[in-house]
């Protein structure tokens, strides 16, 4: 009987051996890769990184919003053409000739062609630029701590794989050990040298052997899926490492390492740049903010304007006529002409006073013509409206400040103003007559 318990055995065994001598019906088997040294797998590392990608072409794209940014500072071409076809001409009489001209031909044909050459705008295309600036080199230096970050995880994801493959040596070793040490405790069982319960022993140590080499495999396989990873490997991909690693000793104290780091931290030097570009934007809102009150207050002219008729028409009203001269001295230059336009519109005003009262003021030499040239386009613009005597005060405004001498360009502009004056009289008288 004892026999054949042992033949069965043996048969079974025999079946278990060749069972596992079968080859399995698996994948195709992953081609060998030749071992890699800690260098080669740290610049593998760095080529197939998506992080490391990434941050290249934000450099680029950063280098590029650089240069847009300084092309802001040069002049642009613009050019455009259209086309306009009307099924007739059209005409208008002219205020100051008086003759018909063409307003609107019946074939019209536009081509534009402009330069732009930014002169001052508020120092906003410095700040832009500058804000550029600062993004191309948070760019670099993110690329460089993607790269830290890179080699940091090759070199752990390394030195992991060896790790746990002289872990998985030595639990082999102990199970080699601990399986010999276990036959040996039964040898002697069987000769009665030792208790049962030494046996039983060595063997629950060899069960736990056992598993501690399961363990270590499984470890081994997750190492290197984790290294295969990184790689952008597929994750069986068989991995082979050279154990030639050299070791260096550091002798730094804790303290040089804080003082190494707090200096040479990439984080800190980008949460550096964070701030400077969060300040950037800070002031360049400040400066829209700005811009866009001057934008307001030009807006707010007409509004301006309306409130010096107003300011006429009260003075008018109460007969203070006397203290128009006065008032219309705390107005700027452009609402001073505006407002003598009105006055001068108002048949209740002297238009001679009116001028006396500029006079008196004290315009500068410069300040009666622009004040007049402006109220001869305030006149075009109202269809020549006023009357002889307010025409002839202005025209009496502007001679009160003569041409400078050897000055053809304010000549010229003086001699316009009268041939304007003129044109608008003759009209004016025609319209009576």
């Amino acid at each position: 009987m004892t026999r054949f318990l042992t033949a069965a055995a043996l048969g079974a065994a025999l079946l278990a051996a060749l069972a596992a001598g079968r080859p399995a019906a698996a994948g195709p088997a992953q081609p060998a890769q030749a071992p890699l040294t800690l260098r080669e797998a740290v610049e593998t590392a760095l080529r197939a990184n998506l992080a490391v990608q990434r941050s290249a072409e934000e450099i680029l794209a950063a280098e590029a919003q650089r240069r847009v940014s300084l092309s802001r500072f040069l002049p642009s071409l613009g050019t455009s053409y259209s086309a306009v076809h009307r099924n007739r001409e059209r005409t208008s009489v002219s205020p100051l000739t008086g003759r018909e001209v063409v307003s609107l031909p019946e074939n019209q044909y536009t081509w534009t062609t402009s330069v732009t050459q930014p002169v001052f705008t508020g120092f906003g295309l410095i700040q832009e630029y500058r804000l550029a600036e600062l993004g191309l080199d948070r760019a670099e230096v993110a690329l460089k701590l993607a790269r830290q970050d890179v080699v940091l995880d090759a070199q752990n994801a390394f030195f992991l794989v060896l790790k746990t493959q002289k872990l998985v040596e030595v639990a082999r070793q102990t199970v080699a050990s601990i399986s010999a040490q276990r036959n040996v405790a039964e040898d002697f069982y069987r000769v009665g040298l030792t208790p049962l319960n030494d046996l039983l022993q060595s063997e629950v140590q060899l069960a736990n052997a056992r598993q501690q080499l399961t363990s270590a495999l499984n470890d081994l396989d997750i190492a290197r899926a984790r290294f295969n990873t990184l790689l952008r490997r597929p994750v069986g991909t068989p991995v082979a490492l050279v154990e030639e690693v050299e070791f260096a000793r550091l002798d730094w104290t804790l303290d040089t390492c804080l003082a190494e780091a707090a200096a040479n931290r990439l984080e800190l030097e980008i949460a550096g740049l964070d701030i400077a570009i969060a300040e950037r934007h800070i002031a360049m809102g400040e400066h829209a903010a700005a811009i866009g009150h001057l934008e307001r207050i030009r807006a707010m002219s007409f509004q301006m304007d309306r409130a010096i008729a107003l300011g006429l028409e009260c003075l008018l009203a109460c007969d203070r006529i006397d203290e128009l001269p006065a008032w219309l001295a705390r107005t700027p230059c452009r609402s001073l002409a505006q407002a003598a336009w009105m006055a001068f519109a108002i048949p209740r005003v002297d238009a001679q006073a009116v001028v006396d009262g500029l006079i008196r003021y004290g315009l500068t030499p410069m300040q009666p013509r622009l004040v007049g040239r402006l109220l001869v386009d305030l006149t075009a613009q109202h269809g020549g409206h006023l009357d002889l005597a307010t025409l002839v005060a202005i025209k009496d405004v502007i001679h009160r400040s003569p041409a400078p001498a050897h000055d053809e360009a304010a000549a010229t502009e003086l001699a316009e103003l009268d041939a304007a004056l003129d044109k608008l009289i003759e009209l004016e008288s025609r319209a009576k007559n």
